[in-house]
């Protein structure tokens, strides 16, 4: 059994952070659940009124929404923070706008519904404003070719026996939310050490993309839980294998990094892919779900790092763990039609060479 050794993972918590997105090849974002709605610039909170102000705004026919907020002001804050709330009045997030870094753009976590809610907490010494500048709103997806919720094609983890191994694997499994100035988008990752996640680089591919993303690990049911935990930094990404590592801003609890298989695959053998789709709970695909053929030419570079498989996904899978029957991971699931993942020995390859000549 093979799994990111110790001297990997103190590489990769070495690295610096990378600031610019990279190109990521032929492969398309996740899956693009949003649109950038800009008709909220005068949505704006004078945070230096000696009252503490709120606003609300709602987009209807919403399931769920993000929000970009623009700090602006003239000196540093003192200690003033602005609750982001639903419709219902649900707390979704706290976010401290104190300190000097002026101006300050900020992401918020997935909020559900279609109404928002934002009320500052404090006064601004001087001069200060936070604006609502985008709404990322979400819009009505298709489903994939075949799907039947709860039938043959894909299996609720919930619906599994409680004592069932996969349901282990699942709880390291993560939906993540995406956002940048151009849209939003959703994808899959998977822990392999604590607060270290692995996905697609055609997820995030640089620092500014980590610092819009949120992950939950608690997902199977509700796409904007409670326990949304921020991206920290991004720490190595390979655009030729289309993978990249994340670090998280706090640990997942009680979730169990994933072990990586060593056992060379053949054709056909059984997988078992669990993935999340936006609006559905988490799923695994793993009836006729099937190699077809390995060592598989990439579609990003001229080389044989991919393996092909019959199984069902989402378009919001990528980043999804290819399982062995034996629930270890042999593929990173990155291509719909024809589904494909990148072998996991090649990224473990390529992770020991840069951990041995840095």
């Amino acid at each position: 059994m093979r799994s990111i050794t110790s001297p990997i993972l103190a590489f990769i918590l070495m690295l610096p952070v990378h600031g610019a997105a990279q190109s990521s090849g032929t492969i398309g974002h996740g899956t693009l659940i949003q649109t950038v709605d800009e008709t909220a610039p005068h949505l704006v909170l004078d945070l230096s009124r000696p009252t503490p102000q709120s606003l609300s705004d709602r987009r209807p026919g919403a399931n769920f929404l993000r929000l970009h907020l623009r700090l602006s002001g003239s000196q540093p804050l003192g200690p003033v923070s602005v609750d982001v709330s639903d419709g219902s009045g649900r707390l979704v997030q706290t976010v401290n706008l104190s300190g000097p870094e002026l101006p300050r753009d900020i992401w918020t976590k997935v909020i559900k519904g279609d109404v928002y809610i934002v009320r500052q907490h404090g006064i601004s010494p001087g001069p200060a404003q936070l604006a609502v500048s985008q709404v990322l709103v979400d819009v009505t997806l298709i489903e994939p070719e075949g799907f039947q919720k709860g039938g043959p094609f894909f299996t609720e983890i919930a619906a599994l026996s409680k004592n069932s191994p996969l349901r282990t694997v699942a709880l390291a499994v993560a939906r993540m939310a995406v956002a940048r100035n151009d849209g939003g988008w959703s994808c899959t990752g998977f822990l392999i050490a604590d607060r270290l996640l692995m996905t697609n680089h055609h997820c995030v591919a640089s620092d500014d993309e980590c610092k819009a993303t949120y992950v939950a690990f608690d997902a199977g049911f509700d796409p904007a839980p409670s326990n949304q935990i921020h991206c920290a930094a991004f720490r190595y990404g390979s655009p030729d294998l289309d993978f990249a590592v994340i670090e998280l801003e706090s640990s997942p609890g009680s979730a169990v990094p994933l072990k990586f298989s060593e056992t060379p695959l053949s054709s056909p053998s059984a997988l078992q892919i669990v993935e999340h789709g936006w609006e559905y709970p988490e799923e695994i695909s793993m009836t006729g779900c099937d190699v077809t053929a390995t060592n598989v030419d990439s579609t990003i570079v001229d080389s044989h790092t991919d393996v092909s498989y019959t199984c069902d996904t989402f378009d919001s899978s990528s980043g999804s763990p290819v399982l062995t029957s034996d629930n270890r991971v042999v593929a990173i699931h990155h291509l719909q039609f024809p589904n494909r993942g990148v072998m996991i020995g090649d990224i473990v390859q390529e992770l020991n060479k840069e951990a041995l000549s840095n």
